[in-house]
């Protein structure tokens, strides 16, 4: 499993972004987002949230331990969409 843990206030939620007023695109969304949630990532890469914690359990999928909560980079979520040297994508 490949956890890091990491402290810091830097964190911002799709709940603050969400908030605003006027209607925000899904991806306009998390153009914005640095640190995500398992819910967020989930959505993100379009799976289930037990299947990105099964991800992490298997260390295919970077995790991080910010205030005792599993947060994922975008940036990690972003290569894990991207084929491998010809191989499949990581959460096929």
């Amino acid at each position: 499993m490949s956890l890091h843990v990491v402290e810091g206030k830097d964190l911002k939620s799709a709940s603050k972004c969400a908030k605003k007023k006027g209607k925000i695109e899904s991806s306009a969304l998390f153009d914005k987002l640095k640190w995500m949630t398992a819910f967020e990532a989930a959505t993100y890469l379009r799976v289930s949230v037990g299947q990105v914690r099964n991800m992490v359990w298997r260390g295919q999928l970077p995790a991080y331990k910010l205030n005792n909560r599993l947060r994922f980079l975008r940036s990690d979520l972003d290569r894990s969409l991207r084929p491998l040297h010809g191989k499949e994508a990581l959460w096929r």
